[in-house]
């Protein structure tokens, strides 16, 4: 048997709960002193405890959580839910952390308003992120007209509607070497798999971005600024690498236009 704190300790809630369940019923002491109105839990009461709590977690009032256990509610039901909350918060973290990224870059774009065209160049660390992408190789003799990042975001698109998946937060990137540029294009998405698209992990890395608002066509504006950024900051070998990240913050327009877009360059470790 438990004292009701080792139990509260056991079960990762407080001796205040643990009273407020006992007096509505929620979770009632397998024994009480009489004299001294000590609680006392047995073990096999964790399992409810666990149970309780992870409801709760869920967004079930009390006397939902009720009637859930009394029905017995088993743990593969559980886990189930468990797992669909936690899709489902990992989704909200994406959009939040998108609606972050928004509000820092609008605040760029304020700050540059003297130029009104390119933001400062930032150095940030970038978390790692899982993409549900596509990919396709250019070979060293393409022109820019190869680079065709919208029909393979519309490949993407195709395939997430199918599947209902949600796109959050759109990204593509390139990785080039001494022959061959390979373009890559989809959505993060901290958890969903759709039939047809690569998981691509990309690691946390450090970047140099710069944020503009402004015609898709001229992004490489942002990019020439950041390669004059880097050559003069001793990291000429980042641009050779040619690892390049672009994250579409605002897409309202439907002729390439006015967007927002970030486009970030990974430095070399030095």
């Amino acid at each position: 048997m438990y004292s009701i704190g080792a139990f509260a300790q056991l079960g990762g809630v407080s001796v205040r709960m643990l009273r407020h369940y006992d007096h509505i019923g929620l979770l009632v002491p397998a024994e009480v002193n009489p004299s001294t109105g000590r609680r006392l839990y047995d073990a096999s009461q964790i399992s409810r405890l666990n149970r309780l709590v992870a409801l709760k977690h869920l967004g079930f009032p009390l006397e939902q959580v009720r009637t859930l256990l009394a029905d017995g509610v088993d743990a593969a039901e559980l886990r189930g839910m468990l797992r669909m909350r936690a899709a489902d918060l990992e989704t909200q973290l994406l959009r939040d952390g998108q609606t972050l990224d928004r509000v820092r870059a609008r605040l760029r774009l304020i700050e540059s308003e003297t130029t009104m065209t390119i933001t400062d160049v930032e150095l940030k660390t970038i978390a790692p992120q899982r993409v549900l992408a596509l990919h396709q190789f250019v070979g060293e003799e393409a022109d820019a007209n190869e680079l065709d990042v919208e029909a393979l975001f519309e490949r993407v698109i195709a395939l997430m509607d199918d599947a209902s998946a949600d796109r959050a937060s759109p990204i593509s990137w390139r990785d080039d070497d001494e022959h061959t540029l390979r373009l890559h294009a989809g959505f993060l998405a901290p958890a969903a798999n759709v039939p047809g698209l690569d998981v691509v992990e990309l690691p946390g890395v450090s970047v140099a971005s710069v944020v503009r608002r402004g015609a898709v066509a001229d992004m490489n504006e942002a990019h020439q600024a950041i390669a004059r950024w880097a050559e003069g900051d001793d990291h000429a070998l980042s641009v050779q690498r040619g690892r390049w990240r672009e994250l579409y913050l605002e897409t309202n327009d439907t002729d390439h236009s006015d967007w927002l877009v970030e486009v970030q360059l990974e430095l070399a470790a030095t």
